[in-house]
């Protein structure tokens, strides 16, 4: 009797302490974050991508992006596995929207939804 008394204290006790720090730690948790931690982070990751990070990702590698694949689209090609496929899918799916259809997947869904699907609902 004793021991099991003992046993069931226990367990109720680190039931408890569970439960207990749990709220305690949610409690904490939330009250950091709301105010220093949060306002560290946000501070200073925030200023770093604003100024820094963002500024090195905004100049340097942003700039060749935008430069050299701007060209490259201007000059009507893509780099890499943009080039063949964006090229042919656009191309192919353009004629194919403008024939009327489109391919795979798209066809047969795509028709229901604009039609029977749209009527369905209008309806109701």
């Amino acid at each position: 009797m004793k021991g099991s008394r003992r046993e069931w204290k226990e367990g109720w006790m680190e039931n408890w302490s569970i439960a207990g720090r749990m709220r305690g730690e949610m409690a904490v948790r939330m009250r950091d974050e709301m105010t220093g931690r949060m306002r560290d982070e946000m501070t200073g990751r925030m200023r770093d991508e604003m100024t820094g990070r963002m500024r090195d990702e905004m100049t340097g590698r942003m700039r060749n992006e935008m430069t050299g694949r701007m060209r490259d689209e201007m000059a009507g090609r893509m780099r890499g596995e943009m080039t063949g496929r964006m090229k042919n899918e656009m191309a192919g799916r353009m004629r194919d929207e403008m024939a009327g259809r489109m391919r795979g997947e798209m066809t047969g869904r795509m028709k229901d939804e604009m039609t029977g699907r749209l009527r369905g609902e209008m309806r109701c």
